[in-house]
C-alpha cells in the first residue's frame, strides 16, 4: 500500500492512522533505521501528526525493525551497501530506479510514478529480508499484483 499526493501533512496522517489500526510488529528496511524512519518522525514532528505508535530505532536489534542494511554490514559504515548491489548478491529481482531521482519527479508533481518506484522498492527489501532470513521470497508479479495506490487529499 502507498500514499501519494502533493499534502505532505496529508500523508503523514494517513500513514499515522493506517498503522494505527494495523499495529505491525515489525517493519523491514533498508537503511531504515538510519534514514527512512527518523525522516518520517521529524516530518511528522514538522507537522504536528503525532505518531501513532512507537517505532523503536534502537540499533544492534533486529525487531522491531529488521534493516538489511545494518544486519549485513553487521551495523558498520564501512560494510554498507546499496539495496541494488544487496539484490544481486542475494539473487533476487533488483530495483527499477534510483532514490535520487525521487527529487525531481516529486518537483515534477509524479507522486503517482513515485509510489510505484517505491511500492517496487520495498519488494525489492522484502526479497532481501526473506533471502537473509533463509526463506523464499513470493514473486514479484504475485505481491505487487495487490499492490494499493492511495491518493492522499
Amino acid at each position: 500500500m502507498a500514499w501519494y499526493g502533493g499534502q505532505e501533512k496529508e500523508l503523514l496522517r494517513q500513514f499515522w492512522a493506517w498503522m494505527g489500526n494495523a499495529r505491525p510488529s515489525l517493519f523491514v528496511t533498508h537503511n531504515g533505521l538510519g534514514f527512512d524512519l527518523p525522516f518520517i518522525k521529524k516530518r511528522s514532528i514538522i507537522h504536528q501528526i503525532k505518531p501513532t505508535i512507537e517505532i523503536s530505532l534502537a540499533k544492534f536489534r533486529t525487531e522491531p525493525v529488521y534493516d538489511t542494511l545494518a544486519v549485513w554490514s553487521n551495523w558498520e559504515s564501512r560494510g554498507w551497501v546499496k539495496l541494488d548491489v544487496l539484490a544481486r548478491v542475494l539473487g533476487v529481482e533488483t530495483k527499477s530506479g534510483s532514490g535520487k531521482q525521487v527529487a525531481d519527479m516529486w518537483q515534477a508533481g509524479r507522486g503517482k510514478e513515485i509510489a510505484e518506484y517505491c511500492l517496487q522498492d520495498c519488494y525489492v527489501t522484502y526479497a532481501c529480508y526473506s533471502k537473509m532470513t533463509f526463506r523464499e521470497p513470493l514473486p514479484a508479479r504475485d505481491v505487487l499484483s495487490r499492490k494499493e495506490l492511495i491518493e492522499a487529499g
